[in-house]
């Protein structure tokens, strides 16, 4: 996206657990052979056709559901115009999508064009939130585990920035869920972890784990995390906290903040 207040371009993406799926050139297809088109541009109240595209797979694949349902009386080809399509949700297919004996379903990129299927959301309204960091909603309904920015993927705000913590003792009768961090690595007073987690590998650093925090006591330095599974702590594991906005300080990192709705990134 390009914002003319603030005279940067970027492209961001949010990517959840949905399938990436790169179309490639379709060299042996007619460009008339399709029976249903999809395009960017298009419109999924429209009929499908050259002139009148579907906007996504996903219709494509439900007209085609019910030529299969009235029974197929030839092959059937669905043609996908260049360009991206992003992706909320993945696309599924099941038997009932397939082909039979005698006839086939097809989905392929129209010729000499290259099809992207994108699993996530372009974010746009972006607004200076402060200094070089800037803030935007998150799509309604859109649930964010990853930025990406011009492709690009961005990473989660942490401390430390490289390298690792060690913990310097396990709270009694929480071995795996609370920790006493060293007083020289970390100070998070004022800190606003709502949202946050740890990545810590725990005892014999033979595994990881990743949980959210639970809570913080600053004068005892201990960080509570949300859990119990997982393997037991012990004095040395090593660790990162992540995902707090007090933490976003350099080039290449955001916060993704579910409860607020919002994400930010430092551009």
């Amino acid at each position: 996206i390009f914002d003319g207040n603030f005279g940067f371009m970027r492209k961001y993406w949010l990517l959840g657990i949905v399938l990436l799926i790169v179309l490639l050139l379709a060299s042996s297809v007619g460009a008339d052979y399709g029976d249903f088109f999809v395009a960017p541009e298009g419109d999924d109240g429209g009929v499908g056709s050259r002139e009148e595209p579907f906007a996504t797979v996903t219709r494509a694949r439900d007209a085609v559901r019910k030529l299969i349902a009235e029974g197929l009386e030839r092959d059937v080809t669905v043609l996908i115009r260049g360009g991206i399509y992003y992706l909320s949700e993945g696309i599924v297919f099941e038997g009932v999508d397939s082909g039979t004996e005698e006839f086939s379903i097809s989905y392929m990129a129209y010729p000499g064009e290259t099809a992207r299927l994108v699993g996530g959301v372009e974010v746009g309204g972006w607004e200076r939130y402060e200094g070089e960091i800037f803030v935007a909603d998150i799509p309604e309904g859109v649930e964010v585990g990853q930025v990406f920015e011009d492709g690009r993927r961005l990473t989660l705000a942490r401390v430390p920035d490289e390298g690792y913590f060690h913990l310097e003792s396990v709270v009694e009768g929480k071995v795996k869920t609370g920790f006493v961090y060293r007083e020289e690595d970390i100070d998070l007073e004022g800190v606003d972890l709502d949202g946050a987690r740890v990545f810590i590998w725990p005892g014999h650093d033979w595994f990881s784990q990743d949980k959210p925090v639970g809570g913080v006591d600053v004068e005892g330095r201990v960080i509570e995390m949300v859990g119990e599974g997982g393997y037991d702590m012990r004095p040395g594991d090593r660790f990162f906290v992540y995902n707090a906005l007090a933490f976003l300080d350099r080039p290449g990192e955001c916060v993704i903040d579910a409860e607020e709705g919002k994400v930010y990134v430092w551009s």
